[in-house]
């Protein structure tokens, strides 16, 4: 992700807006990566204070994007309104996408059911709160033509927060039901 993201997105996104893939792959180094280190060497080197802080870190995550989201909506409610239906839509149709090739893909690969719907709920859930970071990065707002544009950047990716959480907690509520329904059958 450190190495694709920047890649990709000067090689997509950049046809359309100017991307510095440089400040984009140090914002995923310091975003991504050094904290997935930092996590690596406290566990391997500090395993009791790693256990204890495990306890509260998903809780933490969750506020802490949350927060982001919060922010991030309350600062572009404007914005949000005046482009509310072709966000909502475009956003939809992302999940939508996400969680169904997630699905498809591995279907006609020959995966098996259970890793079919791990995979559609890993693809559909995108990294929304590293989306809107990065996009609430100054260097990042600096490549927009108008100060609306780079405003209105980070606001799909807290949007998509909110969506993916959504499906992806129906699809995984589906899958288990169905789960539970074929176990009682057996």
């Amino acid at each position: 992700a450190v190495i694709a993201t920047p890649l990709l997105t000067g090689l997509l996104a950049g046809k359309y807006v100017e991307i510095d893939q440089w400040n984009l792959f140090i914002n995923m180094v310091s975003i991504v990566l050094l904290p997935v280190v930092a996590g690596v060497l406290l566990n391997r080197y500090m395993p009791k204070l790693t256990e204890k802080v495990a306890i509260i870190s998903p809780l933490a995550s969750v506020v802490v994007v949350v927060l982001i989201v919060g922010a991030i909506i309350a600062n572009s409610k404007a914005l949000i309104e005046a482009h509310f239906g072709i966000l909502m839509l475009a956003i939809l149709f992302l999940h939508i996408f996400g969680f169904g090739l997630g699905y498809l893909i591995t279907k006609a690969l020959g995966f098996g059911v259970e890793e079919r719907r791990t995979i559609s709920i890993e693809v559909g859930m995108q990294n929304s709160g590293l989306g809107s970071s990065l996009a609430s990065t100054p260097t990042f707002a600096a490549q927009f033509a108008t100060p609306m544009q780079a405003a209105l950047a980070p606001v799909p990716s807290a949007i998509s927060a909110v969506y993916h959480v959504v499906i992806g907690s129906f699809l995984a509520a589906i899958w288990r039901r169905q789960a539970l329904a074929k176990a009682d059958r057996l």
